[in-house]
């Protein structure tokens, strides 16, 4: 990531170290970040006055921990799945670019980067899964 997009990164990073720390932590396949703080999360871009606004990092948290669920826990998956949720979630490709417009509000903000994860970790899951990567 360059300079430009680094500051944006600031929500997926802490994401990142919770599901590599996670990993070691907790062995069952339960998530406890995975909760509806999306209901604050339209009022509080309101009150910003910036829709997404990047102090609002709920969203990036929720995306990163999508594209590694299900991902053997590795510096290399870890920091791949980073890379392509950051990729996806800057370029959004369609349906992530119409997700946020379409639904609006809180719900929007955050989908849109749930379906970014959705999109990495296919990506994972193939070069995982078949192309061998990770192992």
């Amino acid at each position: 990531m360059g300079a430009r997009y680094g500051r944006y990164a600031t929500g997926a990073r802490p994401g990142l170290v919770f599901v590599a720390c996670r990993a070691r932590a907790l062995p069952s396949d339960h998530d406890p970040g995975c909760d509806h703080r999306y209901l604050g999360v339209g009022r509080t871009a309101n009150l910003l006055g910036i829709h997404d606004d990047p102090r609002i990092v709920i969203d990036e948290i929720a995306g990163i921990l999508v594209t590694l669920a299900l991902v053997p826990p590795s510096v290399p998956a870890l920091l791949t799945g980073f890379v392509l949720f950051r990729l996806l979630d800057i370029s959004k490709p369609p349906p992530i670019s119409t997700i946020d417009q379409r639904l609006g509000g809180g719900f929007g903000i955050v989908a849109d980067d749930v379906v970014a994860g959705l999109g990495a970790n296919l990506c994972l899951q193939l070069l995982f899964r078949w192309g061998g990567a990770f192992g």
